[in-house]
């Protein structure tokens, strides 16, 4: 396996290696909160209706930020500017202040099921939100 993570900044990855860097915790795809008064953002247990729970995969990836208008399009780029809404164990997040992978995950593990198996995914925690009314996530905060 490839450690070009080991090689490179953030600033220096390819769209490739930066889509490897991705964890596949799926976490990110969970509707937050946040709060008007403090800017506190709370995570729910909702997940976006594209998200597949069973997997942790987009089911529209390439047009998601298109058929979700408020779904994160996380880039190199854009990673400072949006580092408080991403849950402290992204990898994304962990590589930008690090400069390096966690352990758990899967190009340091080798083991792709890793996120799930330690519970730092949103495999056990995920609801569908197809029928959840936006006025009820408050009761799905975690």
């Amino acid at each position: 396996m490839s450690q070009f993570y080991k090689k490179k900044k953030m600033s220096e990855l390819s769209s490739s290696e930066w889509e490897q860097i991705c964890d596949g915790c799926g976490l990110c795809c969970l509707e937050k909160l946040i709060d008007d008064e403090t800017g506190k953002i709370y995570f729910t247990r909702v997940a976006c209706k594209y998200f597949d729970i069973d997997s942790c995969r987009c089911l529209v990836y390439g047009e998601r930020s298109e058929k979700n208008e408020d779904c994160m399009d996380l880039s190199l780029y854009n990673i400072n500017e949006i580092e408080n809404i991403l849950p402290e164990s992204c990898s994304y997040l962990y590589f930008f202040r690090y400069g390096r992978l966690p352990s758990w995950h899967y190009l340091e593990s080798e083991d792709k099921n890793l996120v799930h198996k330690k519970g730092i995914s949103a495999k056990k925690i995920a609801v569908s939100g197809e029928n959840i009314h936006p006025d009820d996530l408050e009761f799905f905060i975690i």
